[in-house]
């Protein structure tokens, strides 16, 4: 196994270096960039007693208050199920190998760092941390206990194409929903390209359900499901 995916998934190994999950976990969703709060994975978590989230947050400052719980917004992650139902990934995600990346950790709103240089935001620290693939991570995942991912939701200032590209052919195997954020609206010095992104997810065979601030997909290779999972995202104000 690769060093740095070791050392950033190393705590959520099992016996046999796969990704544990509780005995009672029969659901998985996927939060990446959970800001200081993680609202999507706490609605997501407070009605459904069988699902685990795992989350992918390289902030440290927002790591420290998902752990402290500090009520900031109205809808905050419970502290009390870190660790249980919520399984916070300390690393960034992106394309290609496993890396050290430079983070810009943002004042004020925490929520608006990113693996990109900000065109406008201030930048509190610059930290670097550890950068793997979604598919080092699903490299690993025992899909013999859950077959698929319910939802991957995604919003990671400006590096949502990449996460996406970096999954491999597990977003089209193994994921029935997926939430990007489109565009930042040159608030990073990255050059975007959303209808790019839209097209690429649209070829692997998921079906743009909403195209707007994000875009909502729904995987057609699991069409049969669509009826029965419901597709929960807290929309931006």
């Amino acid at each position: 196994m690769n060093k740095i995916v070791n050392q950033v998934l190393k705590n959520f190994l099992d016996e046999n270096k796969r990704i544990k999950l509780p005995n009672w976990c029969k659901k998985v969703r996927i939060d990446v960039g959970t800001s200081i709060n993680a609202p999507n994975s706490e609605y997501w978590l407070s009605t459904d007693n069988e699902l685990c989230v795992f989350a992918f947050e390289p902030n440290p400052f927002n790591v420290k208050h998902l752990k402290t719980g500090e009520k900031i917004w109205p809808i905050h992650l419970d502290p009390q199920r870190i660790g249980n139902s919520f399984f916070i990934v300390e690393c960034a995600l992106f394309k290609g190998e496993p890396r050290f990346s430079d983070f810009y950790c943002t004042e004020g709103d925490s929520g608006t760092s990113s693996i990109f240089k900000p065109s406008y935001f201030d930048v509190k620290e610059l930290v670097r941390v550890p950068t793997i693939s979604l598919k080092d991570f699903f490299d690993l995942f025992d899909w013999t206990k859950v077959e698929y991912i319910e939802h991957l939701k995604i919003d990671a200032q400006s590096s949502d194409f990449d996460i996406v590209q970096g999954s491999g052919s597990y977003l089209s195997e193994k994921v029935l929903y997926l939430t990007v954020e489109c565009t930042t609206n040159n608030q990073y010095m990255n050059q975007e390209n959303p209808e790019k992104m839209k097209g690429y997810i649209e070829s692997l065979g998921f079906y743009c359900d909403h195209w707007g601030q994000n875009g909502r997909f729904l995987n057609t290779n699991f069409k049969n499901l669509w009826n029965n999972i419901e597709y929960k995202f807290l929309e931006p104000d």
